[in-house]
């Protein structure tokens, strides 16, 4: 699973110069086979480019861009342009931008696989990580909601809702310490050591996930961290990552091995970032994640019930920077 908090070195471990020039090298061209390790960066910045979301900078660090435009696929998985599909939305929101995102992260996974010939274990019907402990953000869990309500008939929505519910108190007999982090007020803080501390494999599968098929129903919406586990790495070179190796599940044992497999996608955590949470001007207040089954929970006691119904559409209906803006107006403590 990708780390955005990752510890940074000691300074009695930061690499010489030598070793640093020989990680990025390794960094670079560990993925690829010799004939492709040339074009990496060429390949990678056009299938960064390809897409309108994100802007690659010359430090190859890059940032969110507003060259979506009404014309663009909207948001909700219907495959048709925004102006007609949703028409009230902005085509620069924080929704737009996801799923822009979502599609750029597809492209480097998709490209890896055609330029190499060792792939992770990951494939269709293989659910085992569906039953992690996944949390998800806000913007997120509203793109799922709103698949549901075009794509869902409202039986299978009623149904995904009551298992939520079921899931809920499995959870809370299953792992109290972390169910108390999870429905309590918290910092960010002490919610990412809760997660650390206690997180892992749920007794229950997403419940969103069909339990006889083995796949996921909101596929083409899924977040982020579904997108991304299993079938791509996080690695920024720090000596810390070099030497550990953790298991990623139980097809994939160890992470070292599994980052030979697989592309790096740590340039896209920042973006992610920047749509999951809260940014007023360059400093960021994180929101709470939570997994999708208390979304449901919350969402169907707090809400309208069992409905996808949005009450709140700011994260269609107004830009990001409006959002961000309204956002700092209001306070973004909503532990």
């Amino acid at each position: 699973m990708p780390h955005r908090d990752q510890p940074k070195p000691t300074r009695h471990n930061q690499p010489n110069e030598a070793d640093q020039s020989q990680q990025r090298n390794r960094v670079l061209n560990h993925q690829q086979l010799p004939e492709q390790r040339l074009s990496q960066d060429q390949r990678h910045q056009q299938t960064v480019q390809s897409h309108s979301s994100l802007s690659v900078d010359a430090d190859h660090s890059y940032t969110l861009a507003s060259s979506l435009s009404p014309d663009s696929p909207c948001f909700c998985g219907s495959g048709r342009p925004l102006k007609n599909c949703h028409p009230r939305s902005a085509a620069d929101s924080r929704a737009m931008h996801m799923t822009a995102l979502y599609k750029q992260v597809d492209a480097v996974i998709e490209d890896y696989h055609q330029h190499s010939s060792k792939h992770p274990p990951c494939a269709a019907g293989c659910s085992s990580c569906c039953s992690d402990y996944f949390p998800v953000s806000q913007v997120e869990f509203e793109l799922l909601l709103t698949y549901m309500e075009h794509s869902w008939s409202q039986a299978d929505i009623d149904a995904a809702f009551q298992q939520a519910e079921r899931n809920l108190e499995r959870f809370q007999q299953d792992n109290e310490p972390m169910y108390d982090a999870l429905v309590n007020r918290t910092s960010r803080k002490q919610e990412l050591d809760s997660i650390r501390r206690h997180a892992g494999r749920n007794s229950f599968a997403c419940p969103l996930l069909d339990p006889e098929k083995g796949i996921c129903r909101v596929y083409p919406v899924r977040p982020f961290i579904c997108r991304t586990h299993g079938s791509s790495h996080t690695f920024y070179g720090t000596w810390r990552e070099r030497f550990s190796s953790e298991r990623v599940c139980e097809h994939i044992p160890s992470s070292r091995a599994h980052r030979r497999i697989t592309p790096n996608i740590a340039d896209y955590w920042p973006p992610y970032e920047q749509l999951a949470d809260v940014y007023i001007g360059p400093q960021r207040q994180p929101l709470r994640q939570y997994p999708i089954f208390y979304w449901l929970v919350l969402y169907k006691r707090h809400g309208g019930g069992a409905s996808t119904q949005i009450g709140n559409r700011d994260n269609f209906d107004l830009s990001l920077e409006q959002h961000n803006s309204n956002m700092a107006a209001y306070g973004t403590d909503r532990a």
